[in-house]
């Protein structure tokens, strides 16, 4: 792993193995998504490129941004509630 150089803020989720080597990862609102033990430890030790496709699918879906966090909360708040 490479040293953390937060290039991007980790929204509130939780994670689960659901198996030998797959991670549900579910945020606050109950979007998810399966990632493979590596690409977990490598979204949560910030070492994604925030190119690929794999950041932008997290951030669709607000498990992570590279923005201001306030809007990105405040949007997940109006989801919670809905």
């Amino acid at each position: 792993m490479s040293a953390v150089t937060e290039r991007y803020t980790l929204m509130p989720f939780r994670f689960s193995p659901v198996a030998s080597n797959r991670m549900l990862v579910v945020n606050e609102v109950g979007e998810f998504i399966f990632l493979d033990r590596e690409t977990f430890e490598r979204f949560v030790f910030y070492d994604l490129e925030p190119a690929s496709d794999l950041f932008l699918d997290l951030k669709g879906k607000h498990f992570l941004t590279d923005t201001e966090v306030t809007p990105v909360i405040d949007l997940l708040a109006t989801k919670y509630r809905t």
